[in-house]
């Protein structure tokens, strides 16, 4: 049965609020499975920060407070109190967990930006290969200013309310020690306070409303450049619902979709309206937009796929950022513990934390590494044989596996590619067997198969040898041992100098070369270094060995 336009009409009409509000679950079940995970992390830099300015003004309390009854007695233990300078010892608290606290919560801030910015596009169907991009202008100058500012309005608050605890102290006639006591207990307040509703402590609210604000200031800048290539947004403000929410944030719901660029009621642009706020917001295309056509990495070129990584590089950002803090904070406090001649067993838990901290960064390192592997894969892999007299071994599987995940192009299926295990130094012998020691890494046996492709298809290796020819230029050939001072190279081994990375790379020979060799090895050891900083020859490896023919 065919439904009229009318009817049809008003069964949409129907629906539309169950869909809405399913939106809005979906878009609040995302917020806050990343605070839940978020705002622990940060809670903890906060009261860190705290704690370690608690100690550095007790200690400077302390301090003071022994010289002048080392000097004075206790006979004029009012004049202390009235003629301390506090701020001095209040600035040395200050400063004494800036560098550290600042790193750690940009890191924090940095991950969330990632976060949100990742989950607009999701929200809005976008191409794959177009991540959120920490690298942008405007993502680099919110961390850079926002961390800074940040931090300084902590410490302003924190002064004011050690002023008034002073100024309390002088009223109420407290002794030097009363008072330097329940300042450093004010710190640590500070850090740890009492539960209250959702908020647990001063470091908790902190990092509650900075979590969602660096959240919802990815998503606003990943909105903005959706806009800027093509897209009409409208955004929607989202209470929690329940009877705690305040009248602005009411206000800033009741107004349903607006321009993405435009401000709500309240005169902001996002949540939070407030330190603390609990609000959302969901984004969405105007009626009738689409989303750009996908394309997936395996159809990529040379410079798409470097777009493409370069984007992925930029969502991992935020949490390699994070993890190099952690490991370097780690490290200090282990440092601190030894300098300190604390007990055994907290130098060990601190070198166990370092350890540990040392192992995720170690982790994320190779996950970063499996990502860009698993984008050079193409979509029709050529499955070559490598035989020989022994077993052929993990290490060899896995060159196999990760040669013929990059190897697009044509006169490879059913080929077989012998290897033998002899001493000395690996090669391959120009008639289809490589040679290697039962100690060489799996770079080494991909380097040695990456000679054997050259040799299989005559019309890739004609184009390798011509890109060898335009690097090479006018430049004179040298010996190896020259250009690469350190290393052991026989009398007849020429390159030239070029931009190779490594000299190797531009070896002469007869009839072949060690573009493809040494490509291939950097594309498994260390590809982002490929990329990044010889994008013309990552380019000539991945159209040359994918699909897309070369001129």
């Amino acid at each position: 049965m065919v439904l009229s336009s009318s009817v049809r009409t008003e069964r949409a009409t129907q629906i539309l609020p169950a869909l809405t509000a399913f939106l809005e679950a979906a878009y609040r079940t995302h917020f806050e499975r990343f605070l839940r995970a978020a705002v622990p992390r940060a809670t903890n830099v906060f009261a860190r920060m705290f704690r370690v300015q608690r100690r550095t003004l007790e200690l400077a309390l302390e301090r003071s407070g022994r010289r002048y009854r080392e000097a004075y007695g206790d006979d004029r233990p009012q004049w202390l109190i009235d003629n301390f300078d506090w701020d001095a010892a209040l600035d040395l608290a200050d400063e004494s967990a800036i560098s550290d606290s600042l790193r750690a919560f940009r890191a924090e801030i940095a991950l969330a930006m990632a976060s949100g910015g990742m989950q607009t596009l999701q929200e809005l169907g976008s191409p794959l290969g177009l991540v959120f991009d920490l690298a942008n202008p405007r993502a680099v100058q919110f961390l850079e200013k926002h961390g800074g500012e940040l931090i300084t309005n902590i410490n302003n608050t924190t002064r004011k309310a050690c002023h008034s605890l002073i100024e309390e102290g002088m009223r109420e006639g407290w002794s030097y020690d009363v008072l330097a006591k329940a300042l450093t207990a004010r710190y640590e307040d500070f850090a740890v306070g009492k539960p209250q509703l959702h908020i647990r402590s001063r470091a908790h609210l902190i990092a509650v409303t900075e979590m969602a604000n660096g959240y919802h200031e990815g998503s606003y800048q990943q909105g903005i450049h959706l806009q800027e290539l093509g897209l009409n947004l409208e955004k929607v403000w989202i209470t929690s619902g329940d009877d705690r929410v305040s009248e602005g944030c009411q206000e800033n719901e009741s107004v349903g979709y607006i321009p993405f660029g435009s401000e709500f009621p309240s005169g902001h642009l996002h949540p939070p309206r407030f330190p603390g706020c609990r609000c959302f917001y969901g984004t969405q295309r105007l009626v009738g937009e689409e989303a750009p056509a996908a394309v997936p990495p395996a159809l990529m070129d040379g410079p798409q796929l470097r777009a493409y990584l370069k984007d992925e590089r930029a969502a991992f950002a935020g949490e390699r950022a994070r993890l190099g803090a952690e490991e370097k904070a780690a490290k200090t406090d282990y440092r601190r513990a030894i300098e300190q001649n604390l007990s055994k067993k907290i130098r060990e838990k601190h070198y166990q934390t370092y350890l540990e901290r040392m192992q995720a960064t170690f982790d994320h390192k190779g996950t970063w590494k499996k990502t860009v592997h698993e984008a050079l894969r193409v979509a029709n892999p050529q499955a070559f044989a490598l035989k020989g007299m022994k077993k052929l071994g993990v290490k060899g599987e896995r060159a196999q596996a990760f040669v013929q995940g990059i190897l697009g192009i044509d006169g490879f299926d059913k080929k077989t590619l012998y290897f033998r295990m002899d001493a000395g130094r690996a090669s391959y012998d120009g008639h289809g067997t490589i040679k290697l020691e039962s100690a060489d890494a799996v770079s080494v046996w991909v380097h040695e198969i990456g000679h054997w492709i050259e040799e299989i298809n005559p019309k890739y290796s004609k184009n390798v040898r011509s890109f060898w020819r335009a690097r090479k230029g006018t430049e004179v050939l040298q010996k190896l041992s020259v250009l690469e001072p350190g290393w052991v190279y026989g009398a007849d081994e020429m390159s030239f100098k070029d931009k190779w990375l490594i000299s190797y790379m531009g070896k002469k020979y007869p009839l072949s070369t060690e573009i493809t060799s040494m490509g291939l090895e950097m594309l498994y050891s260390d590809p982002w270094k490929l990329i990044s900083r010889d994008p013309e020859y990552f380019d000539m490896i991945m159209q040359g060995l994918r699909f897309v023919p070369l001129p």
